[in-house]
């Protein structure tokens, strides 16, 4: 964190002030950043752009600069939805980053990495009510497919980040916990049929670890 030059850089946005007496740096202290935006203050460089924006926290009687693991705990919430812009506008009429710009390079590098291909499978249309014996194997046809879309999806989340030989902030900065809590909510997304009951989620990631281990 550097503290922000006031002669150099023009304030924006005034965010709220630090109140705690410890940095937010502390990674004890980050959990009372998240999703908390009215902690952040925007400052445009004195002849620059709106691309030039950057963020900063008030602590005391100065401004410093935000690391990216406080920029991705203060905008978790905001997704790069479909037509997203990272523009928006002010009362005043300025305009002003929705968010960080290396914070919208590293979740747009993160969503990449998220794209995978699901399968699409169906049961077949026929006329009546199908035998107990094709419901069982139309079952365990589609516990199969669901498992190995599964299995994909987290190798496609954690596969291209063990591979990649290329400095990583994620690598980084992100706990355990925010790893896991990072696979489950894709999961949730790329798998509603195991997702939408907890008993058969459950069952689904209990399927999926047993295959795990006996490999």
């Amino acid at each position: 964190m550097k503290q922000v030059d006031l002669t150099r850089n023009q304030l924006v946005v005034a965010g709220k002030a630090w109140e705690h007496e410890r940095s937010p740096c502390c990674r004890d202290m980050i959990r009372h950043l998240v999703r908390r935006e009215c902690y952040c203050s925007w400052f445009q460089p004195s002849g620059g752009g709106l691309q030039d924006q950057f963020q900063a926290i008030r602590m005391g009687e100065g401004y410093y600069t935000l690391s990216l693991r406080i920029q991705k705990a203060m905008f978790r919430h905001v997704r790069l939805t479909k037509g997203f812009r990272n523009v928006e506008r002010l009362p005043d009429g300025r305009l002003k980053l929705r968010i960080p710009t290396q914070l919208l390079v590293e979740k747009k590098r993160t969503a990449t990495r998220f794209t995978v291909m699901r399968s699409k499978s169906g049961a077949p249309c026929g006329v009546g009510k199908p035998s107990y014996s094709k419901r069982v194997r139309l079952e365990r046809k589609a516990e199969a497919s669901d498992l190995i879309d599964l299995t994909d999806i987290i190798n496609g989340i954690l596969g291209p980040a063990a591979a990649d030989s290329r400095p990583s902030y994620t690598a980084f900065f992100l706990s355990e916990a925010e790893t896991a809590e990072h696979v489950v909510q894709h999961l949730f997304r790329e798998c509603p049929t195991l997702t939408r009951d907890r008993m058969e989620f459950v069952r689904s990631m209990t399927r999926l670890y047993d295959k795990i281990v006996q490999n």
